[in-house]
């Protein structure tokens, strides 16, 4: 790998071997995610005003298992909007939570991954989530620039996962026979993927329960397959 700036946010990253027209980046604030050259030179004659926008939508792909692919005219990027700051402040608080790998454990603020999870442009960006989560007594911090969830954060942390995978999942209801496999799996699947949602597969059977009482676990393929 090599060390270069990323073309979103400037911080340091790495990149990997170019493979085609491709360029694919390990950029430690945005995540990870693949370029075409034209649309990095794009971007690098030209900053996008807002990267927290662009670093936050790459880091909601990644924790959905997908590497997005930025091609051609980079126009679109531009308009990315950043999420209300409820949201902002949402996942940030569980992105704490979840590097947390003890009740006790302190946290650096703001960590590069933190700045990107929070569709913040730059730590300074960051520092009123933060003091939010303090006012709210969600987070408490020491005199080494670390910080921790409280016990009322642990607890707001497990309410807000719980509501988002609720909130997130795409039931796809469709004959699963040996033809339509590669239709979901190279179409449907990561179609969903790329729009914010967790595809749910149902099998194609009679029942009278609910749909969601139906799906199979996360993405196995059924045995027909």
């Amino acid at each position: 790998m090599t060390d270069v700036n990323c073309p979103v946010c400037r911080s340091k990253s790495s990149l990997r071997p170019i493979t085609g027209d491709y360029r694919d980046y390990a950029c430690p604030r945005c995540g990870d995610y693949s370029i075409v050259g034209t649309a990095e030179a794009l971007l690098r004659d030209r900053s996008l005003q807002t990267p927290g926008a662009v670093s936050g939508w790459i880091r909601r792909q990644n924790s959905m298992g997908v590497v997005p692919r930025i091609s051609g005219d980079v126009a679109w990027l531009r308009a990315l909007a950043k999420p209300p700051f409820r949201e902002r402040v949402e996942r940030y608080l569980v992105a704490v939570a979840d590097k947390a790998q003890r009740l006790d454990q302190w946290v650096k603020v703001g960590h590069d991954e933190l700045v990107g999870i929070s569709y913040s442009d730059d730590v300074n960006d960051l520092v009123v989530i933060i003091q939010h989560l303090r006012d709210e007594g969600f987070i408490t911090n020491n005199q080494r620039d670390e910080e921790r969830l409280t016990a009322k954060g642990h607890i707001e942390a497990d309410e807000l996962r719980a509501k988002r995978a609720a909130s997130s999942q795409a039931f796809v209801a469709m004959w699963l026979t040996k033809d339509m496999k590669e239709v979901y799996t190279q179409g449907i699947e990561p179609a969903i993927r790329q729009a914010g949602f967790e595809p749910m597969l149902i099998p194609n059977k009679e029942h009278i329960n609910k749909i969601d009482d139906e799906s199979l676990p996360k993405f196995d393929a059924p045995r027909s397959w």
